[in-house]
C-alpha cells in the first residue's frame, strides 16, 4: 500500500492493523460517539483488510479516503492515509452523508471498547 500511495503509511494505522485481536473482532461497540448514527458508541460489525483491493474499491465519494471497518450494513468508517494521525469519518452509503467523529484513528483504537450484548 505504501508503495502504490507513494508514502508511508500512520503509525496509528499499523498500530490498528497490528493488534490480531481487535482486527479480527466482530461485533464490537467502541466508546466513541457516532454523531450521524446518533449513538453514544461507534458500532463495528467487522474490519477491513488492509490490502489494495480495500483501498482501490471505494465507495462514491470517499475517494481518498481508506475504510477500515463497517457496520455491517455498508456503512464505513474511513480515514485519509495521508495524515500522520489520520481523522477518524464516518460515511452512510444510503444518503452519501459523511461526518467525523472528532477523534483521531490513535483515539478511536485506544477508546474502551466492548462485544455487543446478546439481547
Amino acid at each position: 500500500m505504501e508503495r502504490h500511495l507513494g508514502h508511508r503509511l500512520p503509525e496509528s494505522f499499523y498500530a490498528l492493523y497490528g493488534d490480531s485481536d481487535l482486527v479480527r473482532s466482530e461485533d464490537l461497540l467502541i466508546a466513541v460517539p457516532n454523531p450521524l448514527e446518533r449513538s453514544e458508541d461507534s458500532y463495528i460489525a467487522f474490519f477491513q483488510p488492509a490490502d489494495r483491493e480495500t483501498l482501490d474499491d471505494p465507495w462514491p465519494g470517499c475517494e481518498g479516503l481508506f475504510p477500515f471497518a463497517n457496520n455491517g450494513a455498508g456503512d464505513q468508517f474511513l480515514v485519509n492515509l495521508g495524515q500522520p494521525d489520520p481523522e477518524v469519518v464516518y460515511y452512510l452509503h444510503e444518503t452519501g452523508e459523511k461526518g467525523s467523529l472528532a477523534v483521531p484513528l490513535s483515539a478511536f483504537i485506544a477508546a474502551p471498547r466492548r462485544p455487543v450484548p446478546d439481547d
